[in-house]
């Protein structure tokens, strides 16, 4: 495709055409149409995220080179089980480190019993390769506090050598996590960041 005498081909959706007179700098034009940023499945593509299981307000789950990501907004139940424990065993088969990325949306449900000891099978089943677990629980009030205590009640039981610690805020917790990961394997913060987002918009559905 031709590109106008002056102008600036960026990409094929977007070309900047700068006034090429010797106009003072207040004199000058700049055209510019704004290409938004790309979202949903294409984004992903580029942070190289791969999204292993979902149901849109319930959960999540998907792997970002060594880091299993889990966005819950209520009971993941068998299903999401089953994917926590797939996304583990995928991102263990190319890393030999992983790291965990869980995320409990405001007003999420209380994990019960036989999802508490689903979680803890499979952090056993990949105890020596989980180098560390960063825990988002939003909003406040007693649901928080009881899923904080619940957190600590499952990492007590599964005996965890790697460290795990409980945050308010997913960009602090995911700057804390990839340093848990060898610097050549992990993902920059601002990437793991990214996917984050993207992944609570295909849990909002």
């Amino acid at each position: 495709m031709s590109t106008a005498p002056g102008a600036i081909e960026v990409s094929p959706e977007r070309t900047i055409t700068r006034a090429m007179s010797s106009a003072a700098p207040a004199e000058r034009s700049v055209q510019e149409q704004s290409v938004p940023a790309s979202s949903g499945p294409e984004r992903l593509v580029e942070l190289g995220c791969d999204v292993v299981s979902e149901a849109p307000g319930a959960y999540v789950v998907a792997t970002l080179g060594p880091v299993v990501i889990v966005c819950l907004g209520r009971d993941a139940g068998a299903a999401g089980h089953d994917a926590f424990s797939l996304a583990n065993a995928q991102a263990a088969r190319k890393h030999p480190k992983l790291a965990h990325f869980i995320l409990f949306s405001e007003g999420c449900s209380l994990p019960g019993v036989d999802e508490r000891q689903a979680v803890v099978e499979v952090l056993r089943s990949f105890h020596d390769q989980i180098a560390g677990a960063s825990i988002v629980l939003e909003g406040r009030g007693l649901a928080t506090v009881l899923l904080r205590s619940i957190v600590k009640v499952v990492d007590r039981i599964n005996r965890s050598t790697h460290p795990t610690r409980v945050f308010a805020s997913a960009p602090e917790a995911a700057s804390w996590l990839v340093q848990t990961l060898d610097a050549s394997d992990a993902p920059s913060a601002a990437r793991l960041q990214d996917g984050l987002v993207e992944l609570r918009r295909r849990l909002l559905g």
